[in-house]
């Protein structure tokens, strides 16, 4: 009897590792809104599936000076430069699944 709980629970747990699937992890922001010179920035990136909580991170590129990402996905600050770059942004769920997302960023004058 001992065995068919043993097994029955090693079964629970190797299921329970296998439903952390890294292709559900997707993004639903398509784009980052165009920003203006020293104009305050709020933004929340947001993406859905995967394991929560999601990591960010900039894999790629840099952001124009002034703005900032945090690990939460909000893209925050004044931009101080008017640019027109992309920013390779990285996002890693909490099963260690990962998705890369370009962004076009463009603060105007």
């Amino acid at each position: 009897m001992k065995k068919i709980a043993f097994l029955a629970l090693s079964l629970f747990f190797i299921a329970a590792i296998a439903q952390s699937d890294c292709s559900t992890l997707t993004n639903v922001t398509e784009t980052i809104p165009e920003m203006t010179l020293g104009q305050p920035v709020n933004f929340q990136i947001e993406f859905v599936g995967g394991t929560p909580p999601y990591t960010f991170s900039i894999y790629s590129g840099t952001l124009p000076k002034g703005l900032h990402l945090t690990q939460n996905g909000v893209l925050h600050g004044v931009p101080k430069e008017v640019t027109d770059t992309t920013v390779l942004i990285l996002v890693t769920d909490s099963a260690g699944c990962t998705l890369g997302v370009a962004y076009p960023i463009r603060v105007n004058p």
